[in-house]
């Protein structure tokens, strides 16, 4: 059995080294934010205890492979990517992760154009046999990215990251990255037989205003790329709240569970130290997905006691794209 841990949305604060200048872009909305109705939402702290639970985890042999599906920042300042990059390194080693970028990593326009995600994580990126240099010198055309945390298993990142406009937060993966996706499938050794789909953006329909400034502007056209490589299971972000739906299969399977682990460290409810789901993967597939909260912030966590795949498997779980 392999086991795949899930997290997301960390949205690691750091202002060091933050300059007047910095926020003369949509970062100076997002600052104001930070400093009200998002205040000490989400705790470094929490973050970095998250990941040395993960961390002990993967040392006792009980979790495989960890994947951060984006938003590991909040305005892509610096010194955010630099102690985001600090948390992840207290993982594990490259082997073990899977990251992909979410909209608040690419908040700006020039930190699209710098590559600032793809200059501190494209060797947690990068396949096996890919330089990470290449990752950083094509940033978006580098896009997706494939690890194989066994031989048998893949594993896709789509970028949905896109700079946009002061209060959106949408995004797109474009028809030229589905294209390299259907070109990496098709190249797949014969040994392949689990294919797992990352991105930051969720695929289900929200309200109205997310609808409006936050959805995934070509779900559909992702749908179908999910179907044609007949995927086992999609992961994302991006929603806070947790997520648990399906999309109709294509050929291989009835239908494809799509997860959102939510953020793992959004103090929604109260003080807590942070959650995460992991995946079970056997030769058939995906046959379990659990979650795991630390209702305190003493750094214990337990099982939620839900079983996520039947909850995505649910009929009314379905996914309109």
């Amino acid at each position: 059995m392999l086991r795949i841990a899930h997290i997301s949305d960390l949205h690691v604060l750091d202002w060091t080294g933050a300059r007047p200048a910095d926020f003369a872009s949509k970062r100076w909305t997002g600052a104001l934010n930070l400093l009200g109705s998002r205040r000490g939402k989400h705790p470094v702290a929490v973050a970095e205890r998250l990941a040395d639970h993960l961390g002990a985890r993967i040392a006792a042999g009980d979790i495989d492979h960890v994947i951060v599906s984006g938003d590991l920042t909040n305005l892509s300042l610096p010194g955010e990517f630099r102690r985001a990059r600090e948390v992840i390194d207290r993982i594990g080693p490259r082997k073990r992760l899977t990251l992909v970028p979410g909209n608040h990593d690419v908040y700006t326009a020039a930190t699209a154009r710098s590559r600032a995600f793809e200059s501190h994580f494209a060797d947690l990126c990068a396949a096996d046999g890919v330089g990470a240099g290449w990752l950083r010198e094509a940033g978006r055309d580098a896009w997706p990215v494939v690890r194989a945390p066994l031989d048998d298993v893949r594993i896709y990142g789509l970028c949905s990251a896109v700079p946009t406009p002061p209060f959106c937060a949408w995004g797109q993966v474009g028809p030229e990255q589905l294209v390299r996706l259907q070109t990496l499938v098709a190249a797949e050794p014969a040994t392949v037989r689990v294919r797992i789909v990352v991105l930051h953006h969720n695929l289900h329909r929200r309200g109205r205003v997310a609808e409006a400034s936050a959805r995934l502007l070509d779900r559909a056209a992702v749908a179908q790329a999910v179907r044609d490589i007949d995927a086992h299971l999609v992961l994302h972000g991006h929603s806070h709240p947790p997520h648990q739906g399906h999309l109709a299969g294509g050929p291989g399977r009835p239908v494809i569970p799509v997860v959102g682990c939510g953020s793992s460290t959004w103090q929604r409810g109260g003080a807590h130290g942070g959650s995460y789901n992991v995946v079970e993967l056997r030769a058939e597939g995906v046959v379990g997905i659990r979650g795991y909260r630390a209702p305190a912030t003493d750094g214990s966590y337990e099982s939620d006691g839900l079983d996520l795949l039947a909850a995505a498997l649910r009929p009314e779980a379905a996914i309109s794209c």
